[in-house]
């Protein structure tokens, strides 16, 4: 992308009209675009997001113009600094019920194609010892898991001393007891975009 080194648009937009109505007579009733965003020290730029959400709403606007359903695809690549190498070093993770919930999705999702980002990290959960903090959850489903009905600051603080490699605590509420506790030796916030819809 011009003035955004690193950084693509999507581009292919010119004539598009022509061939979409070309697609519609032979039969098409859906067309697919697709945007790559690189993710990295620096980028994505809010220029590159901006010009490709643009590019990517007049793709779509010429699609339903067509009597095409337009199917928008966002394509990130994280080949630069992300969670994975922050992650590589935890071999414990500590959570609470429903944040336990959420993350046993790593569980089986060696199981399916994922991008490189994500084969790692799921070899990274897999390998760790997950703690799970409940006074509800009566049963486990992942391997290297166990159940504490509490979240006991003396139980963490043996957990940690005798601790060869990091821990996390993932979850704001586990989190904010790990802090007042005195336990947390760092804060971390992730924030991980999400593009939602309606219609």
């Amino acid at each position: 992308m011009a003035g955004h080194p690193g950084e693509k648009i999507t581009e292919g937009l010119d004539g598009l009209r022509g061939r979409l109505a070309e697609y519609r007579q032979m039969g098409a009733r859906f067309a697919k675009w697709r945007a790559v965003i690189a993710v990295g020290d620096g980028i994505p730029s809010r220029g590159c997001i901006q010009a490709n959400a643009h590019a990517l709403a007049r793709y779509a606007a010429l699609c339903q113009e067509a009597g095409l359903v337009p199917v928008v695809e966002l394509e990130v690549l994280m080949d630069g600094a992300h969670i994975n190498e922050l992650e590589q070093p935890a071999r414990t993770y500590l959570y609470g019920r429903r944040m336990y919930e959420a993350m046993l999705y790593w569980e089986t999702a060696h199981t399916t194609v994922q991008p490189r980002l994500f084969q790692e990290f799921t070899g990274i959960w897999q390998a760790a010892e997950n703690i799970v903090f409940s006074k509800t959850l009566a049963s486990v489903s992942s391997a290297r898991t166990r159940v504490e009905p509490a979240f006991e600051p003396g139980l963490v603080w043996q957990l940690k001393l005798a601790a060869e490699h990091d821990m996390r605590v993932g979850g704001a509420d586990l989190a904010g007891q790990a802090v007042k506790a005195g336990l947390a030796d760092e804060v971390r916030l992730f924030l991980v975009p999400v593009v939602v819809g309606g219609g």
